[in-house]
Parts: structure tokens; sequence; C-alpha cells
């Protein structure tokens, strides 16, 4: 490899800048543009009155869903408890209740997953996924197809809990697929065309692509081996530019594909070349595909001798202390470690 020395130089500078940039928060990221697009759907489909008691459950299972997130998990089982009866008791139109239960029940699925109870969570989300489905076809709210990819989202988490990367992999890729115009439907996941997701922002699209990927490459990050190889086939369509020269979603995802195609083929000196632009831009929109990028690192400085291994225990001493750092990632970190 030529010029080692200046190439690790380079990756702990681009490292330490893209360590001190704050992540980019936008408006898809954050959820507000995706929701004044489905406010202006709601609008015209239910009354005041009815949009008005939705919201009004949607702020109570905002705050049981972060009771789950903190560990208060009897807490947040007892305030879904209450949203339920208030939904059940309430009177409302058929696209009100389906549109109440569409929402409650993927938050609903976390508190399950919190309590390691994947196979409730699992059928809570698929639930959901069918009133999706009703929503855009029988009550013409497009919208809904957007609030599909999170549920997409969802259950790729929980297959990576699971440990089950094959069926995690396969999930993401056919959804990576469906975003870019590769695929016009998801087979055994949802019956929603790709046509629905017209309606849905660009911008909404874009963050989900790059969330998706973001949970796929911790899921494959820092390893290089034959198996982790297999995994990433179903991915490596979306490593050409032009196979995918069509719509652009994902730029932070893509770039990740191609690096981590790099890393696969063991061509060493690219992949850290491009690793130097990916650390430095820092965590963007999507965190979890800078951490990736920095555990493909570790691995591959921990085979360059004595000074890549000793910039690795530096890097990965300083990215297990940031607040943001995925538990994956720590929990690597300290495999690496020991």
């Amino acid at each position: 490899m030529r010029n080692l020395s200046g190439l690790l130089h380079d990756l702990e500078g681009a490292f330490s800048d893209g360590r001190d940039r704050p992540p980019c928060i936008t408006d898809a990221s954050s959820g507000r543009l995706y929701t004044e697009v489905l406010f202006a759907s709601l609008n015209c489909h239910l009354s005041p009155a009815e949009l008005s008691f939705l919201v009004c459950c949607w702020d109570c299972q905002d705050e049981a869903l972060e009771a789950a997130r903190q560990d208060r998990l009897e807490e947040s089982r007892r305030g879904f408890d209450r949203i339920w009866t208030r939904i059940r008791s309430a009177s409302l139109s058929s696209v009100g209740r389906i549109m109440a239960q569409a929402m409650l029940e993927p938050a609903e699925a976390y508190l399950h997953y919190r309590l390691s109870d994947y196979g409730r969570a699992t059928e809570l989300i698929h639930h959901a996924m069918a009133l999706d489905h009703a929503l855009v076809t029988d009550f013409d709210l497009p919208v809904m197809s957007g609030h599909s990819l999170l549920l997409g989202s969802n259950l790729l988490g929980i297959h990576t809990r699971r440990g089950e990367r094959r069926e995690a992999v396969l999930l993401g890729g056919a959804y990576l697929d469906y975003i870019e115009r590769q695929s016009e439907s998801l087979p055994g996941i949802s019956h929603l065309p790709r046509s629905a997701l017209d309606t849905v922002p660009n911008a909404v699209l874009d963050f989900y692509f790059d969330k998706l990927g973001g949970k796929l490459a911790l899921l494959l990050a820092g390893n290089h081996d034959e198996e982790t190889a297999q995994h990433f086939r179903p991915l490596a369509r979306h490593t050409s530019p032009q196979a995918c020269r069509g719509l652009k979603f994902g730029a932070q995802s893509h770039a990740w594909l191609r690096r981590k195609q790099l890393a696969l083929r063991r061509e060493s000196e690219d992949f850290l070349v491009s690793a130097v632009t990916g650390l430095r831009l820092g965590r963007l929109s999507e965190p979890a595909l800078w951490f990736a990028t920095i555990m493909d690192v570790l691995s591959f400085c921990r085979s360059l001798g004595p000074s890549g291994s000793r910039l690795a225990d530096r890097m990965a001493c300083d990215v297990s202390m940031l607040s943001d750092c995925p538990w994956a990632i720590k929990h690597s970190v300290r495999l690496f470690q020991n």
C-alpha cells in the first residue's frame, strides 16, 4: 500500500472532522415534512373534531412511546391501554378509526420489542401494513404509503435484533429496490404498488432510503468475510451508477454501498481513501452510515500493523464515548478492545 502513514494520518483527521460535525436535522428526518403532507390529506377526509381527537391520541401515544424508550415499560403499557380505551369508546368514521389503529399499532409494537416479544411486535407491524394498504386503496389516502416505509424500517430492526441477518438484508434490499423503482412491488411484504409513493415528497423517500441503508450498514459493519459477502449480494445492484441512473435517492447510502463493496473485495487502499471522504462528512442525516464506516475502518486498520492498530484503538475509544453511538457499535468496540 502506498504511503501508509499518510493515509492513516488522513483517516484520523477525517474522523476528527466528522466527529465534531453535528448531525444534520432536516424537515424530512425530523418528520415535519411528512406530517405536513399527511395533515393536508387528512383535512380532506376527517372533520375538524375527529382530527383533533386523533391528534390528542397521538400526543398521548408519543408519551407512551417515550416511556418505552426510557425503559419505563409498565408506565408505557398503561399509557397504550388508556389510548386504546379512548379509541374504542369514541364515535369515529371508518377512515378515522383505521387511521388511529394504523398509527397506534406500530408504536405499541415498540413496547413489545423492548419487552423482547418480537413475535407480537412483528404481528402488530404487519397488521398496520394491512391498514395502510386499506387507507391507500379504499379511502384514497396514498400518502399513507410513506408510513409503510417506517413500518419496513421497524421490521428490519426486529430482524436485526434477532440476529436474522439474511432475512434483514433481503427485506432491506427489497425496500431499497422499491424506493428506487427497481421493483414495482414488495412481494410477500406489501401489496402497495410503487406508484402510491408518488404522493410522498422525494425528500422523505430520500430520508427513508438512507435510514434503511443505515440499518443494513450497522448489520454488516466491521465484517468482510465470505458470509458477509453473501449477505451483501442482494444490495450489490445499488453500487452501480448505471443501475441507479433514474431516481436519485440516498446519496449517503449509495456511497456506503460502494465503499462496502470495495471492503469486501479487499481493495484496501481504495476503500480507505473512500472512507476518508465519508468520515470527513460526519453523521449527516443518517448517523448509522457514518458509524458503520468507522467499524469497517477499524477492522482494516487492525490489519495494517502496529501504527494501524494504534489508530484503531484511539478511534474506537473516541467513538464509543459519543452520546449517539449506536448500541451495536459500542458492543463491537468492546469486542475489539478485548
